[in-house]
């Protein structure tokens, strides 16, 4: 066998591996030296088309799918729950968000959701659908979840946020909190503006009632 290294970007690696029943005649290596450069390449280009997809769907701040993906896949989510198959949608938004951007900077109102996105998205199954609505909410899709389950997650969710720690830049500590709607059906037609707008008015309600909690 003939292995040919080829030079990708780490943390990658490739090779070009192929039988040889003889000798390689010079143009024999000219054209394996071309196919390997093609190789890499044809990898450069399928990377460059990965990343720049990637960066159209996701937010760049929270890593979660940006608007726009996010009503695309949730869209999608609803049309696979037929057969009567369960669907709830989670509407989270931080507490007193803005006043932590008043207070103490943008830069460190980021870094709360960075911080609270991570916290969220490692609590979640790999079919769920996370992304960020807009400002300091958070919308997650759950597949084949009824509203219990949802609001169990829900309450889950809450509870570990309100635990997070925040570094301020003055180096003392905040924690912070959120409040959480919780909206969920089952139907041969599922339609997701009803949904999204049901667990909306549940996050205003949580809201009302004092914020730090979940209403279904």
């Amino acid at each position: 066998y003939l292995i040919v290294p080829l030079r990708v970007q780490a943390p990658a690696w490739a090779a070009l591996v192929l039988p040889v029943r003889r000798m390689l005649a010079t143009e024999d290596k000219a054209a394996l030296v071309q196919m390997a450069r093609t190789t890499v390449e044809q990898a450069d280009a399928a990377h460059a088309a990965y990343l720049l997809r990637r960066t159209a769907e996701r937010d760049a701040l929270t890593g979660g799918f940006n608007r726009r993906t996010l009503d695309q896949h949730a869209a999608r989510e609803c049309k696979l729950a037929g057969n009567h198959k369960p669907l709830s949608v989670l509407f989270l938004d931080l507490d007193w968000f803005k006043r932590i951007n008043d207070t103490h900077g943008h830069p460190c109102g980021d870094e709360c959701l960075r911080k609270v996105a991570a916290t969220l998205r490692a609590e979640l199954r790999p079919q769920d659908v996370f992304g960020r609505y807009g400002g300091e909410e958070f919308l997650i899709v759950l597949p084949e979840t009824d509203a219990d389950a949802a609001a169990s997650l829900a309450e889950k969710l809450r509870r570990i946020v309100s635990g997070t720690e925040i570094r301020l830049p003055d180096g003392e500590i905040t924690c912070v909190t959120l409040s959480a709607g919780v909206a969920g059906g089952a139907g041969e037609v599922l339609r997701l503006d009803a949904l999204v707008r049901d667990a909306d008015a549940a996050l205003y309600s949580a809201k009302a009632l004092g914020r730090n909690q979940v209403y279904v």
